[in-house]
């Protein structure tokens, strides 16, 4: 070990991936990986940490343990010894003791975390100040508590942290770049009003103070690294504005994501609300909200206006809930105790396939989120022509909606005040739209002409060409000249500065992104429409 194992190594235990590995848990169901695939990418990994000049031990398979390649999940391993964890998957339980000699066999001292608490690797994330341990899907508080004991014994200090909801291990999310620096996505790093509980969510001064020791720091670091380049790419104009706030002063290119053509301009298959219920409500007026079940999507939000002020005026409207998410269950209490269980649908996930039936179907689209840095599904609902109600968010929603044009956008309110109105607001934007079908379809026409002109795939593709050739020019009036022209040596010296950290960390990102355990270890899998057909 080096002298300062925190964030750097020369050391590594990695296991080759059984031949079951392709049955492992999954965070997103990306289709079937192939056990080809799988081990071209695992010798990929060991090679890279080779190359970074890391003594590499790799174990044998373990056949009956599909997600034994992961070995930071059973084990936590310092300089004053290890520590053996207890996976949160039931599936993985057997892991840890098969590893545990390995450790016993490396390490002096090797303790073990006792139950009945569950703690995963992929949730620990150990700095020199203290080791981070994120509560989780996998990692639960009784074990989190015990941890922080074991980790006493070695001398390190615990602190339990909460992970964002739909993270599925803290350090998805986070990674420690050196003994100062942790680099969060900005999920993490805005997530912190959705993660307090409800009464510190409600106290200015706790979001005043995680402000100063969170998310500056981090704005300035990113924004620092902006500036170094020759252009930056954002998805609205609101974070265009966001960053040039924050002092970059790199040429920012605004460029939406685009909409699939061949997937919402083909011709409609039949109605797919006629099922829902007992199609009493599916005949009247419809809303549709889709996108991730979880808390800063704000579904519950809709789900209140609905009950408070909507389906009392309209008695035959009804709300569906597309998608799926770890607030699943939550909302579906919710729309019991507002008394609207039987108005309020929750078809779960459908092919990508189908979803333009259920835009061009639907009376309305209804959005409550404030956490959009774009809004892919906004973005297809226009396209669809669905007129649009929607809280104005300052970035993804506010760049795509003009009020009174092409949707209708609302303030949001605050925790300060404005809620009750802004909610009260919102429901008289849907009612009105839904009482008046001529209004509503201009709104329609108008939003699918614009969405065409904006998010086409030809107007996109050639933004960025535009933002490639601006960066070339904007190199070229700073006086840079392009390593390409310098000596070769150079440009192997280059290569290698910025190939060798770049493929470390992307490979560990590459698989995590693909083989990451999944949250639902009894969903089946679903292959992508344009591959199996709708």
């Amino acid at each position: 070990m080096t002298s300062d194992p925190v964030f750097a190594f020369d050391n590594a235990i990695v296991r080759r991936p059984s031949a079951c590995v392709i049955d492992g848990l999954r965070a997103i169901d990306a289709g079937a990986p192939t056990l080809a695939g799988i081990e071209a990418e695992h010798r990929a990994y060991v090679a890279a940490l080779e190359a970074a000049g890391v003594a590499v031990e790799v174990l044998p398979a373990l056949e009956a343990f599909p997600d034994s390649i992961f070995v930071e999940d059973p084990a936590l391993v310092f300089p004053e010894g290890a520590i053996v964890l207890r996976p949160g998957a039931a599936s993985r339980f057997g892991e840890a003791a098969a590893l545990a000699p390995v450790l016993r066999r490396r390490f002096a001292k090797v303790l073990d975390l006792p139950g009945p608490g569950l703690v995963d690797g992929g949730d620990v994330l150990a700095t020199p100040r203290a080791v981070m341990i994120g509560l989780s899907e996998r990692t639960t508080r009784q074990g989190a508590e015990a941890l922080v004991g074991v980790l006493a014994e070695l001398g390190r200090k615990g602190v339990i942290v909460t992970t964002p909801p739909g993270v599925l291990h803290f350090k998805s999310d986070c990674a420690l770049l050196d003994e100062e620096t942790v680099l969060a996505t900005p999920r993490l790093a805005a997530a912190y009003d959705v993660l307090l509980p409800e009464k510190l969510s409600k106290i200015e001064a706790v979001h005043g103070g995680l402000e100063m020791m969170f998310r500056k720091p981090y704005e300035q670091l990113f924004a620092d690294i902006y500036n170094d380049s020759d252009g930056l790419v954002v998805l609205s104009e609101g974070l265009r504005r966001y960053w040039r706030e924050r002092g970059v002063t790199a040429p920012i290119h605004v460029i939406p994501r685009a909409v699939q053509p061949e997937m919402f301009d083909k011709p409609l298959g039949p109605d797919p609300y006629g099922h829902l219920g007992d199609g009493r409500f599916s005949r009247g007026p419809r809303l549709l909200c889709a996108g991730r079940h979880t808390r800063e999507k704000a579904q519950d939000r809709l789900i209140r206006i609905f009950a408070e002020h909507i389906a009392k005026a309209e008695p035959d409207v009804s709300l569906t809930l597309l998608g799926e998410g770890p607030d699943t269950a939550y909302y579906r209490r919710v729309a019991v105790e507002q008394g609207v269980a039987d108005r309020v649908f929750f078809p779960g996930e459908v092919p990508f396939s189908q979803m333009a039936d259920f835009y061009a179907y639907a009376d309305l689209f209804v959005h409550a989120s404030l956490s959009e840095t774009y809004g892919n599904v906004m973005g297809e609902a226009l396209w669809c022509g669905t007129p649009t109600v929607a809280f104005a968010d300052g970035m993804g929603v506010s760049s795509q909606i003009q009020d009174g044009v092409n949707g209708v956008l609302l303030a949001p309110g605050n925790r300060g005040g404005g809620r009750e109105e802004a909610d009260a607001a919102f429901a008289r934007a849907v009612l009105g739209l839904i009482r008046d079908p001529k209004r509503r379809g201009r709104i329609g026409q108008v939003a699918a002409k614009v969405a065409r002109e904006r998010a086409h795939p030809r107007v996109v593709e050639e933004r960025i060409a535009d933002a490639f050739q601006h960066a070339q020019d904007h190199a070229a009036a700073c006086g840079l000249r392009p390593v390409a022209d310098r000596p070769k040596a150079l440009q192997w010296y280059t290569t290698f500065r910025y190939f060798r950290p770049w493929t470390t960390f992307m490979g560990g990102i590459y698989l995590f992104g693909h083989l990451r355990p999944a949250k639902d270890e009894k969903r089946k899998p679903v292959k992508h429409p344009q591959i199996a057909g709708p």
